[in-house]
């Protein structure tokens, strides 16, 4: 129809609270409209070939990706996503700290707002400041291993209720009994069932991949039936080697059958213990290290106040002079814009 007009795309932006919890909070961001661009809002001849319509229709795919990304703010990794939180995080607490405000727990609403704006730096930033950003991201994760190190958020270092609890000692000595004592077998296991698995899957994406969007999907596919297999092997290998290894580990189950469900059951653990070890090792470390003493414990906090100071100040300057969503309260909050609305 020559008449009609341009078909509009209308983002909306899905902010889950925790998005793998059933019935989650939600909120529901709906964007102004976006105009197709020319080369994309066209009516089909009916004898246009097959292919042309493909590559239309795959650009079309790839604008309302583009559009959708920049809607939930999407980044390139969960890393940095969680990191991008962190700063928001801090940067709150110590601007409410600043204003001798007692801040409530921030509501969805602000999050996504606060995020928004962490985000809008980043972007900006990114390839501009490309060693001042990833210095920053790098001071923010650490920051944030020493709270965890502690048991606290941004807001208790200023009064650090919870540190002198009796129980949080004891709960750390068993973590590191758990860590250093019972995880490391199932480390080894891990790895020599998993990386062999972790290393075809690699292959296989590769060689059938032929767009970058895919590589996800088909690792999630082939995934999950690479390293199912992996597991079963394991378990068929100790089955079949029980008095063979009955001798070396006295421990395994004295029949075949429970030696194999057994090894089969270490596949999938150890992988899991073997994706998270390493952080898991260093956090445990460090909180053992940082209990070690009171005086530790005191300079510790001390240091924090400090640094969460620092990178609220780095964080809000890298961000100077760039248009960003929402405005700072008196309390440090994050609330809507009234000019932008």
């Amino acid at each position: 129809m020559p008449d009609a007009p341009t078909p509009a795309i209308i983002p909306v932006g899905l902010h889950y609270q925790r998005k793998r919890i059933f019935r989650s909070d939600v909120l529901i961001e709906f964007h102004p409209p976006i105009e197709l661009p020319n080369a994309l809002d066209v009516t089909p001849a009916p004898d246009e070939d097959a292919e042309t319509m493909r590559t239309r229709a795959r650009a079309l795919t790839d604008e309302i990706e583009r559009i959708l990304s920049d809607v939930i703010h999407a980044t390139e990794s969960w890393e940095v996503h969680f990191l991008m939180h962190r700063a928001r995080a801090l940067v709150r607490a110590e601007r409410g700290y600043r204003a001798g405000a007692k801040q409530k727990r921030a509501r969805l609403s602000e999050k996504i707002l606060g995020f928004a704006r962490i985000w809008t730096g980043y972007e900006a930033r990114r390839d501009t400041h490309p060693d001042e950003v990833a210095a920053l991201m790098e001071r923010v994760e650490q920051y944030n291993a020493d709270l965890r190190a502690l048991g606290l958020s941004d807001r208790e270092i200023d009064r650090s209720p919870r540190l002198a609890s009796m129980w949080l000692p004891v709960i750390l000595v068993l973590q590191a009994i758990t860590v250093f004592l019972l995880f490391p077998p199932f480390l080894v296991v891990g790895y020599l069932v998993n990386l062999p698995a972790a290393l075809v899957l690699e292959v296989l994406v590769r060689q059938l991949a032929q767009e970058k969007k895919d590589i996800a999907t088909l690792k999630l596919l082939f995934g999950a039936l690479i390293f199912p297999i992996a597991w079963l092997l394991f378990g068929f290998l100790g089955w079949w080697a029980h008095d063979h290894l009955i001798g070396y580990f006295p421990t395994l189950p004295t029949t075949p059958i429970w030696s194999g469900l057994v090894c089969g059951l270490m596949g999938p653990l150890g992988g899991a213990v073997a994706v998270r070890y390493l952080r898991v090792g260093r956090e445990t470390a460090r909180g053992l290290r940082v209990r070690m003493t009171r005086k530790l414990r005191r300079r510790t906090l001390s240091n924090l106040r400090s640094e969460r100071s620092a990178l609220c100040d780095a964080i809000v300057g890298l961000a100077a002079g760039l248009d960003l969503p929402g405005q700072v309260g008196i309390d440090g909050r994050i609330v809507p814009d009234p000019s932008k609305d």
